[in-house]
């Protein structure tokens, strides 16, 4: 299940579960429909403090967000990774592309 609030310009997308093949596809589906209907949003804030794992169709959602948020000039934070999920985003190099930081106000 995902929970969404905005703040300003700000999209904070929680996750309550691993963001796995079976999660990916709701995660992408919402976060492109709510974008879409808040042209307003610049930052996608993703917090991760209750996932424990991430594959690559979660990676694959992760960075085809990335590139949505991109195209408005925005930017996407990651929140709160665990230190095995911060791994998996280092080994897939998305640390490069994204900016990760360990709590929500640090952003706000």
């Amino acid at each position: 299940m995902l929970n969404m609030q905005t703040v300003g310009e700000t999209m904070i997308v929680s996750l309550d579960r691993d963001l796995d093949m079976v999660e990916a596809k709701n995660f992408k589906d919402t976060v492109d429909t709510f974008l879409l209907l808040n042209p307003q949003i610049k930052i996608l804030q993703i917090d991760l403090a209750d996932v424990s794992f991430i594959d690559s169709s979660g990676l694959g959602a992760i960075i085809g967000r990335y590139k949505n948020i991109s195209l408005r000039q925005g930017s996407l934070v990651i929140t709160n990774a665990s230190d095995n999920v911060r791994r998996i985003l280092e080994m897939a190099g998305l640390k490069k592309l994204l900016e990760t930081k360990k709590a929500k106000k640090e952003v706000l």
